[in-house]
């Protein structure tokens, strides 16, 4: 009976031995099929337990973990571009197209000669004003004057001086001819019609545009441009109203104004702030007539509030008791991307400001008493362009 009994007992342990050996054989086989993220997580767990009674906490336990990346400060909320002043004005002069001594026409029953007057004109469409003059010492019959074959003149001078005869503008070429011509007397064949012109001048108002604009430059950072919000064009026009022409005021091509502006105080115009470009801009102004002194030039970029990044992240009653009353700390570490470069930053977590100031890669921060039991936040500021690799948060 004894013997039997032994031989149960040793039947029994080795078909446990058994049944714990497949159990060891499915786990590893679990393992090995676990996709490997979860296998590394499993197998090199370095998080520690701390307990005390019923309550545990894990050392190393990881609150937040991110990657803020490159940050960029304004430093400002508004930027001033000033424009050196500058004066514009539309500049007119007398100019003498032609000049002759003495032309003379003659006409009776038998002949009717004609008689020629030639000049030139650079650029015709800056002339805003041209005038004939001359004198008749001999005057007798119909006096015809034409400007490139359109009739200017045509009557009786019965004067030596008369009031000189407006040249239309529309009617001024590069190479113009003046033609003269007398009517013949008519029934009375055995006399004839005549004029002496002495002293003859062509006259003109040449108008000169080169003053009349101009343009100037200024400069638009990329990070200002992202942020803009409001854009303000503010300048002081000296100026006569009555006597100032239509003022037209661009950026980049697109007009922001146009008309007569306030003269003697300050005005100020808003515009799209899509109207401007990061790099060169250009402010440009044009008057159609009349003078203008423009002073105090300058472009005001308001900008938006930089959107810092935010971090939000959770804390457990059961890891902030531990924070608390047994020993575990919350460490705040920082490992930044460049070296020797002065990285500055602000961090705010839950409203408490600390800053960091360091050449170094990595920072650390001690912030047990700024965690809370809940909901917490971590907003970063920087005060230098940093490049920010990791933020973490774990207990230790």
């Amino acid at each position: 009976m004894r013997g039997r009994s032994k031989r149960g007992q040793g039947a029994g342990a080795g078909q446990a031995a058994t049944f714990i050996a497949l159990i060891a054989f499915f786990i590893v086989l679990y393992i090995l099929f676990l996709p490997p993220a979860d296998r590394e997580a499993l197998l090199n767990d370095d998080t520690s337990s701390t307990c005390t009674g019923t309550f545990c906490t894990h050392e190393g336990e990881i609150l937040l973990e991110e990657t803020p990346g490159k940050l960029d400060t304004l430093g400002f909320s508004s930027f001033e571009h000033h424009i050196a002043s500058f004066t514009i004005f539309q500049k007119e002069d007398a100019t003498e197209f032609l000049k002759l001594q003495t032309i003379s026409v003659k006409s009776d029953w038998f002949k009717k000669n004609s008689a020629n007057a030639t000049f030139s004109i650079q650029d015709p469409t800056k002339v805003s004003s041209a005038l004939l003059a001359f004198s008749t010492p001999i005057r007798k019959g119909l006096l015809t004057i034409q400007l490139n074959r359109k009739t200017i003149f045509s009557g009786d001078i019965h004067t030596e001086n008369i009031d000189p005869i407006m040249l239309p503008p529309a009617l001024l070429n590069q190479e113009n001819v003046l033609t003269f011509t007398v009517d013949n007397p008519g029934f009375a064949f055995w006399t004839s019609n005549a004029y002496r012109l002495e002293n003859l001048q062509v006259i003109g108002t040449v108008v000169d545009n080169t003053r009349q604009s101009a343009t100037q430059s200024f400069f638009i950072t990329q990070k200002e441009k992202e942020n803009l919000e409001r854009v303000n064009l503010k300048l002081f026009p000296d100026c006569n109203p009555s006597a100032s022409g239509i003022l037209t005021l661009h950026i980049n091509d697109r007009a922001i104004f146009s008309g007569i502006p306030d003269c003697g105080i300050l005005n100020r115009y808003e515009f799209d702030p899509a109207t401007l470009t990061p790099g060169e801009n250009t402010f440009s102004v044009k008057a159609d007539t009349g003078s203008y002194l423009l002073d105090q030039i300058v472009i005001v970029t308001e900008l938006t509030a930089p959107d810092y990044p935010t971090y939000y992240f959770l804390v457990d009653p059961e890891a902030y008791d531990a924070i608390r009353a047994f020993g575990v700390d919350a460490n705040l570490d920082i490992e930044f991307v460049e070296q020797e470069d002065l990285n500055s930053i602000v961090l705010n977590l839950n409203g408490v400001k600390k800053q960091v100031r360091t050449r170094d890669m990595f920072a650390s921060l001690l912030v047990n008493d700024f965690t809370l039991k809940g909901n917490n936040y971590l907003q970063i500021v920087p005060q230098s362009d940093v490049n920010i690799a990791k933020v973490r948060l774990t207990l230790s």
